[in-house]
């Protein structure tokens, strides 16, 4: 688990297990919105269908090598973008909505 700080303990919570049973404990818990971060915890939870938003922020350097977003086990989920934003540091951070139909 990371560690929280104090601030925080009271809205943020680590959960395990599959990502559709963690959103439906959330949910009976009064949390029917949740934030997902982390490479393989957003692929896992893309992957079973529980994200209705993706928000991907890009940095403007070129890496050249690094981890792969998304990788290649994650089945094909089409985003459709519904705002852009333009930050003074040069940040590009799109709002996507996964589409139903990949779902």
């Amino acid at each position: 688990p990371v560690p929280v700080p104090d601030h925080l303990a009271d809205r943020v919570a680590h959960r395990a297990g599959p990502p559709d049973r963690i959103v439906a404990r959330l949910a009976t818990e009064g949390r029917p919105r949740v934030y997902v971060d982390g490479g393989e915890t957003i692929r896992r939870f893309l992957a079973a269908g529980c994200l209705d938003t993706l928000i991907l922020t890009r940095v403007p350097i070129l890496l050249g090598d690094g981890i792969p977003l998304f990788g290649p086990d994650l089945p094909e989920t089409r985003l459709v973008a519904r705002e852009t934003r333009v930050f003074p540091n040069g940040l590009v951070q799109t709002r996507y909505a996964v589409a139903r139909e990949a779902r």
